[in-house]
């Protein structure tokens, strides 16, 4: 019978496949993080679990529990704007095991967490050249106890979106295009983000065969294969919705209900900084559309550092990751970006190009912001949602 020790053990499965240093390191830094989180949740009425599980968070446990709605309701919202993935998960540990749901995302979601930390931390080595044992660390450390590294922890889907998008990018890179085809594929179940890894994906085949890409693809149908691979999650979710409420782009239309209308994210961003609310927001305890433009600019920088480094792929992977949100609002943008993992590979790269003198204290720095911000998401402050 399926119980947790079978979890236990494909995890060490999992965990045989890299190196023992960073199995170490990973499971140093996820346990002060978490431990941190708890310690945090002292200071607040109920559990931890409890505190952890806000704002989306309910969204992905209702879907988990009792599926997609039929209508709306009647504030015209609608759980059809998140993505099937992680309640999907959740409601199979819950299925499997018998444990809460929300007990179930916040172990998927660190799960995840890890893997992404794992798998990034190889890709890092493989990709940086000479800096890149430096650069992993200082990814691990900022994707497992940076600033805004408590949405890894939370049932949200950042961490899901992280492993899958670096699995999909390794695998890719080391000629597994099946492989990468499906981690590719259950990115697009996760967010819409995810599906930019089929463009990608296209790109790569285009650059390399070119003219000949048909030819290519008739003779190894893997290739093909992969590529349709790519896209498919967003594919089942679109016929999912289709099935439910009749209209395959729900997710997209029932956006203006919470407060999401498309619109050109430069003239967004330009706005957001005349709006010039940062101190009125924070006197009042109120979103700043100023504090999130300014972060979306830290967003644009980074991928602007990857396009120096001729990170191309990468850079097209992040400014994706950044205007789509930002085309529907500024809200969250924090997010977006620290869900990204090729935004987190850019600032471990700048980062480790710096001397560990310097580097520690802004470490423990971010770690410390990321305490304050914890402390902000366990009093649902919309601040940091």
């Amino acid at each position: 019978m399926f119980s947790i020790t079978r979890i236990y053990e494909a995890v060490l499965v999992f965990l045989g496949r890299f190196p023992r240093r960073d199995i170490c390191t990973v499971l140093g830094l996820l346990f002060i993080g978490r431990i941190s989180l708890w310690l945090v949740s002292l200071a607040f009425d109920g559990s931890v679990v409890e505190n952890l599980c806000k704002f989306d968070c309910g969204w992905y446990v209702g879907i988990a529990e009792r599926g997609y709605q039929a209508s709306p309701s009647s504030t015209g919202q609608g759980n059809w704007a998140f993505f099937p993935a992680l309640p999907l998960l959740m409601a199979g540990l819950t299925a499997l095991t018998g444990v809460d749901t929300v007990v179930a995302g916040i172990i998927v979601a660190n799960l995840a967490t890890m893997a992404a930390a794992l798998i990034g931390m190889v890709y890092i080595r493989e990709t940086r050249g000479a800096a890149g044992e430096s650069a992993a660390l200082v990814f691990a450390v900022l994707i497992l106890i940076g600033p805004f590294s408590f949405y890894f922890a939370t049932v949200y889907t950042e961490a899901l979106l992280a492993a899958s998008m670096i699995a999909a990018l390794l695998a890719w890179r080391r000629g597994h295009s099946l492989a990468g085809g499906m981690a590719a594929g259950f990115a697009s179940l996760t967010r819409l983000t995810g599906v930019v890894l089929a463009i990608v994906y296209a790109g790569r085949l285009w650059r390399r065969y070119g003219l000949t890409l048909p030819v290519v693809l008739w003779q190894r149908p893997e290739l093909a294969l992969a590529g349709l691979l790519a896209p498919i999650g967003f594919a089942v979710f679109a016929l999912a919705l289709y099935d439910a409420v009749g209209d395959a782009m729900a997710f997209a239309r029932v956006q203006t209900a919470f407060n999401r209308s498309l619109d050109n994210p430069l003239i967004r961003l330009w706005d957001g900084l005349m709006a010039l609310d940062l101190l009125v927001a924070v006197r009042h305890g109120n979103p700043s559309q100023t504090l999130s433009a300014l972060i979306g600019i830290v967003g644009l920088w980074l991928v602007g550092t990857l396009v120096v480094a001729r990170r191309f792929e990468e850079a097209f992977i992040g400014l994706f990751c950044l205007i789509l949100p930002m085309a529907s609002s500024l809200d969250s943008i924090a997010r977006y970006i620290i869900g990204c993992p090729v935004l987190l590979f850019a600032a471990a790269d700048v980062l480790a190009r710096r001397p560990w003198a310097r580097v520690v204290p802004l470490l423990v720095m971010g770690s410390a912001l990321n305490l304050l911000l914890v402390a902000g998401w366990y009093r649902a402050s919309v601040q940091v949602m």
